[in-house]
This record gives structure tokens, sequence and C-alpha cells, in this order.
């Protein structure tokens, strides 16, 4: 494994790295950043300050209440059928906060210290959550019982207050300081308002023949209100967070994938485009190198594939029709995958994960921008095999068969 100090050296780990794992700001690396961060990446996003502080979702206040409701259980007669969940959740998330110290002490030999909070505190704060919002909804029942202008209004207010956290939801959410702020501050205060009432002297309750009506009507809307918002929440982060998020990967190439799938198993297939990375889930055949492998925890396989990289790099940009034919025999490829606009003076070689590899990556801009004549771009089209308006894919035996060098 990496130790701390390699890492350090490494620019992979860098702010504007792969991993970017070290981020300047000290505060946004031990709270939102990816990797060293202690909240989940998806709480960061609700962020008004963007990476000097962050507010929670506000759904989270409600796992944020059960500590406080547990405290004062006396009022809430739900909490007796709680039996293993008040000391599990807290066992949880103790024992994930410290394994997320004790990785931050010992970096990277547990590995990355977010792996140990940001899931757990998903689920802990969701269960907590419905467990506080099911004891909330009971007391809201008991409390539609009772003929006390005090809590009358009270709930009127939290209706108001639904109505306007409805009004934040549906709209397409920005995320912008005010917004965030508004949203944040209606959940505190319907908490504030719920920790008001459980202080409320129980024995107040009328009978409830003299129950007043338009007090349980008005108790039956809040719950629906409550309800519908908590429905409604997901449909506003559609757009932010494409929900549901599940991070699938669509694949684009389907002529390509049907094509090298008929192909014999052990075909290799050498690629710098990003779709490359596709071709073993799609298409069932390996390629000489994978982006996803690309990350330098374990440094004797790192550099192994960082070197394969490198030559491929240097034999795809390469003016040499030997120094390419050279690179096809040493590594058994049978077919090479080049993104339509590999060759133009404008390809944008730092978005497919090309700018760490320092000379070798610019003198291949050089050359592109120079207008060098390479062997790829030259016998592109009379080795295709298949083409689309995005990629081509080139039989590297065509290759090997090409006698004229490029000029």
């Amino acid at each position: 494994m990496v130790s701390l100090a390699e890492a350090r050296n490494l620019s992979e780990f860098g702010q504007d790295g792969k991993i970017g794992f070290f981020h300047r700001e000290p505060l946004t690396f031990w709270t939102c950043n990816d990797y060293s961060g202690f909240f989940p990446r998806d709480w960061c996003i609700f962020n008004p300050f963007k990476r000097k502080f962050f507010l929670l979702p506000p759904q989270i206040l409600l796992g944020l209440a059960l500590p406080i409701i547990l405290y004062y259980r006396s009022h809430f007669s739900l909490v007796e059928r709680i039996t293993s969940a008040r000391f599990i959740l807290p066992q949880i998330l103790l024992s994930s906060i410290a394994f997320y110290l004790i990785s931050h002490a010992v970096l990277f030999k547990l590995y990355l210290p977010q792996r140990y909070t940001e899931h757990s505190l998903r689920i802990v704060f969701a269960i907590a959550g419905g467990i506080a919002l099911s004891m909330l909804i009971d007391k809201l029942l008991e409390w539609g019982a009772k003929k006390t202008i005090a809590s009358g209004i009270t709930i009127i207010i939290f209706l108001l207050l639904q109505v306007a956290m409805i009004y934040s939801y549906l709209p397409i959410l920005y995320f912008n300081r005010t917004r965030s702020l508004l949203l944040t501050g209606l959940m505190v205060i319907q908490v504030l308002g719920l920790l008001y009432f459980v202080g409320r002297d129980r024995k107040k309750t009328l009978p409830a023949r003299e129950v007043c009506l338009s007090r349980v009507f008005l108790t039956y809307i809040m719950l629906i209100v409550i309800a519908v918002s908590a429905l409604l929440y997901p449909l506003s982060l559609k757009k932010y967070y494409f929900f549901p998020k599940v991070s699938y990967i669509t694949g684009k190439e389907p002529e390509l994938y049907q094509f090298l799938a008929k192909q014999p198993k052990d075909s290799l297939v050498a690629s710098l485009s990003l779709e490359g990375d596709n071709i073993p889930s799609f298409a069932l055949r390996p390629v000489f190198v994978h982006r996803d492998s690309l990350e330098p925890y374990n440094l004797l396989f790192y550099e192994k594939l960082r070197q394969r990289y490198i030559d491929l790099i240097e034999a795809q940009y390469s003016p040499d029709l030997t120094a390419v034919q050279n690179f096809i025999q040493k590594n058994n490829i049978r077919f090479w995958l080049l993104d339509r606009s590999a060759f133009s003076p404008d390809y944008p070689i730092d978005k497919v994960g090309l700018q760490s590899f320092g000379s070798v990556t610019s003198d291949a801009v050089e050359r592109l921008q120079a207008g060098t004549p390479l062997v790829l771009s030259q016998l592109s089209k009379s080795c295709s095999v298949v083409e689309s308006k995005n990629i081509i894919l080139l039989d590297a035996s065509c290759i090997l068969d090409a006698k004229n060098p490029v000029r």
C-alpha cells in the first residue's frame, strides 16, 4: 500500500489529481472532500457557501431529533417500543467515527477514511429519522385531542411551515445560499416547535367527547402535508441528483460491442478512448489498459500500468511506423480503438485522464498542434473495421501489413 509520504509526492493525490485526497482547504478536507471527508458526498451538495461551510439535507434533522426525543421519553409513548435500536445505532456511529480517525492516523493502511463513515451515516440517519418521524406523528395524533388555544395556533403554524417546505421542494432546486438557508431554517423551526410541545403537560388533555372537531381536522391536514412533502421531496432532487442516481454506465456503441463479442476471447484491444473502458463489460473482451484501474494505492501495480499507458500514448501519437508495429507485436494487440477526434489539434487529452503523464503527453500535444503526420491517423481509413460518429476501430494486423512509412 502507498505510504503517506509517497502519496504526498504523487500528483494523483493532489486536489486536482485523479484521487484528489489532499485538499488545500483544511475544513473541506475534513468535512466534504471525497475520500478524506467525514460526511457522505451527497450531503455536501447542500452547500450554500461552496467549499467553506455545509448544511445537512433537511431530512437529516429528523435523525438529529431522535436523541432529544429519547431524552424526553416520558412524553412519547412509543419510546418504550424501541428495543435494540437505541443501542445498535450509537454503536454503529461510534465504531464508524473510531475507524475514520484511525484510518486517518495510519494512512493508507486502512484504505480511505471516508469509506468508514459515508455509508454508515446514511443508514443510521435514515433509520433514526424514520423512528423520530413515527414518534412525532404519533404525538401529533395525541395533540389532536387537546383543545388548547396554544396548541391550535401552533398546529396552524406548522401547517404553514409545511406548505412553505413544499413550495421550496417543488421547484427545480438550484440550492443557492438563500434557498438553502430558508429550507434548513424551516426544518429547524419545526423541530424546535415539536420540542416545545414535548414539555406540555399531558394532564391537560380533555376527554374525547369534548374534543374539537376542527382541531382533529387540522391535525389530519398536518399529517397529509407531512406525507405529501416527504413523497414530493425526491422529485425536487431529480435535476440536481439525476434522481434516482444509480451510477450506471450506458453503452453508446452497440455495433462496436457486437463486433468485438464475435472475436476470439483473447482479442486484446488497445485504446486511450473513454469508450475503451466499456469493452470488458459490454463486449467481454480484454483491454490493454483500463482507466478505472489507474489508481496508485498499490505502487508496484500502478507503475506497471502507468508504463503501459506511457507506451500506448507514445505509439498512438508516433510518426514512426516501425515503432507502432513493434508495440503491436510486443503486446499482442489485436484491435486499436480511437476516438474519431483523437488526432485533431484541439483533442482534449486532459479530459481522458492523460494529463498526469508528463513529457509523453506534452510531446503528443505538440505533434497534434504542429500537424505532424502520425501513423494511426494515416491508416485510420484503410485499416478501419468498425466506425461510428464517435469512434474508429482499427485492425492491428492491417497496421502490421502496412509497408510504406508515413510522410
